[in-house]
């Protein structure tokens, strides 16, 4: 059976495609996503979530090294759960590999309130012996733009948050964080990506994401041919293999995604609304 799902947090929405013992799908990001019939057969929509040794033309968001020494995974979908309140829709997405005993959960909030979308990732060892973790990407959405720009901030003690505007070509951007005690003065966690050309305040097209970690982080704009971009956001895992033992559970830091089709000025002010409402204590007090 396949279903269509498509959480709705206003014009930021997230379209997924749940066939069970199938590899997760993507159907859309963005604005545009709508409920309904699809487009192409199942098998043409992009994987929601490449893992190493699955697809050779993306990067992959899951690499882990098997207690057996296996090093690829092919996770396949095996049940979700969806749950709705006033004004919040909860959405958890069960993947395994095939062969190997691991899990992973897909975790994504959408809070219709603020108009964004939470979104995580769980990686449970079901394995009798420790497993190593090399690379759990937080998110890795694909974008679709005709001329796909990146807003990403840097900088130096005096000059930090200094705004970098990018072109993105054919090839992979990375943005890395790699200062330990002070990795947001080095590089900021959070960026906007233009699909359509560079938005202004109030006209255009704009995604605004940001990483709730303190550490150090990776963002990277894989932008192939035929329009297509692959995100990937996450903590920085050059030197941070991680042992997950029989059992445990890692959990990667959350992602937060607003999109705007009326300009820059709409994505932050719900960026805002957001980190009063759920992140900042107090921060909805006048």
């Amino acid at each position: 059976m396949v279903e269509p799902i498509v959480l709705d947090a206003g014009p930021t929405r997230y379209g997924f495609l749940i066939r069970a013992g199938e590899p997760l799908r993507q159907t859309g990001f963005g604005p545009g996503v709508e409920r309904g019939e699809l487009a192409f057969a199942p098998q043409l929509y992009p994987l929601a979530y490449p893992t190493f040794g699955e697809d050779p033309f993306d990067a992959p968001a899951l690499r882990v090294t098997n207690a057996s020494g296996v090093l690829s995974t092919r996770l396949v979908c095996t049940g979700h759960e969806r749950s709705e309140a006033h004004d919040s829709t909860d959405l958890v997405i069960e993947l395994r590999d095939e062969t190997q005993p691991l899990t992973v959960h897909l975790h994504a909030t959408a809070h219709r309130r603020y108009g964004t979308i939470d979104q995580w990732i769980e990686v449970t060892n079901d394995q009798s012996a420790p497993i190593t973790l090399h690379e759990v990407a937080a998110a890795n959405p694909v974008l679709v733009g005709p001329d796909p720009w990146l807003d990403h901030y840097s900088g130096d003690w005096g000059a930090e948050f200094t705004p970098v505007h990018d072109r993105l070509t054919v090839g992979t951007k990375i943005l890395e964080s790699r200062a330990t005690t002070r990795p947001a003065h080095e590089t900021a966690p959070f960026v906007r990506f233009h699909p359509d050309g560079i938005a202004t305040e109030t006209d255009g097209t704009v995604l605004a994401g940001t990483i709730a970690w303190g550490g150090n982080i990776r963002i990277g704009f894989e932008v192939a041919r035929h329009n297509r971009i692959r995100a990937w956001f996450g903590h920085l895992p050059v030197g941070a293999d991680y042992v997950l033992e029989p059992g445990a559970t890692f959990t990667t830091p959350a992602v937060t995604w607003a999109w705007s089709d009326h300009g820059t000025r709409a994505a932050t002010q719900r960026f805002h609304d957001w980190f009063r409402g759920e992140v900042l204590r107090d921060g909805a007090m006048d």
